[in-house]
């Protein structure tokens, strides 16, 4: 599930470290980290304008294609725009929305192998059992039609709609604000009213388009850029278990010092990574995006 929204930003020069730091973190080859398949965003420094969100399969090669570290049709990806920006601007501003290695669509180089393997196991599509990629396709698709309802208007460099699925959503989670509903009822014995009257004003998130670009930061933002995180083991696993309490926020639309409980009841290793973000003071963090 995409939960964590990690932020840097770079100058034309620098293009190559975000790259490298995309490849620590978000490698199709790893079980550790965060999955390749991400949404993502550039923006304007130091407005915070969204000029595009997108969503990859595999976020470091893609990002290699729009800033011209590897050959891409300019139809097929956005550097005419990105040179065009760097002639008037001196960073670029860019962040992603990650979701954990568990969602790690299969990559093309092993999807035969497996393929065969699902097939003679279940003869089903594969695709039913890597939810990653169809996770991307739904949040882009929601993210854009915030960013219209918000703006009246795509971002500046997207030319299309994302998927109706997506579009129709009220949430990141589909099933997030009735899951809350059972959840405090379960727990009180008695239907919260606030949360059914959002469920019928369909209160949407518009904070998440403030939060990919830092205009706002919450919870779901990681207290490190994004090469500091890839830089860092320590940092790194700091922000791995801390998606799971911002996937527990997500779906229930809980508070993070909620989630964080839940965590501790459930899962006795809760407090040894918590005791460590302690000793570093990693939790009373404030992100700071490189130049801006």
């Amino acid at each position: 599930m995409l939960a964590t929204i990690i932020l840097d930003s770079f100058t034309k020069f620098e293009a190559s470290e975000i790259a490298d730091a995309l490849e620590v973190i978000c490698s199709p080859e790893d079980n550790y980290g965060f999955a390749s398949a991400c949404i993502y965003a550039f923006w304007s420094v130091p407005e915070r304008d969204i000029l595009y969100l997108g969503l990859a399969r595999d976020i470091a090669t893609r990002f290699r294609q729009h800033t011209g570290l590897v050959t891409c049709d300019p139809a097929c990806c956005k550097r005419q725009q990105i040179d065009a920006y760097f002639q008037a601007h001196p960073r670029l501003g860019y962040s992603i929305m990650v979701q954990s290695t568990l969602d790690q669509p299969v990559t093309p180089a092993d999807r035969t192998e497996i393929a065969e393997l699902y097939d003679e196991a279940f003869a089903d599509n594969i695709s039913d059992y890597f939810s990653g990629e169809d996770n991307i396709v739904v949040a882009e698709g929601f993210l854009l039609e915030l960013h219209d309802q918000l703006g009246d208007r795509l971002p500046l460099w997207n030319k299309i709609r994302g998927s109706n699925r997506g579009r129709q959503r009220c949430s990141l989670s589909p099933q997030g604000t009735r899951l809350k509903v059972i959840s405090e009822m379960l727990r009180t014995g008695t239907c919260p009213h606030d949360i059914v009257q959002k469920m019928r004003s369909n209160d949407l998130p518009y904070h998440l388009l403030l939060n990919l670009t830092g205009h706002e930061l919450s919870d779901l933002n990681a207290r490190a850029a994004l090469r500091e995180i890839a830089a860092d083991a320590t940092v790194e696993g700091h922000e791995e278990f801390l998606h799971g309490i911002r996937m527990r926020m997500v779906v229930l639309q809980s508070d993070f010092d909620n989630a964080m409980q839940f965590q501790l009841k459930y899962n006795e290793y809760t407090q040894v990574r918590i005791e460590a973000m302690k000793a570093d003071g990693y939790l009373q963090r404030k992100l700071s995006v490189p130049g801006t």
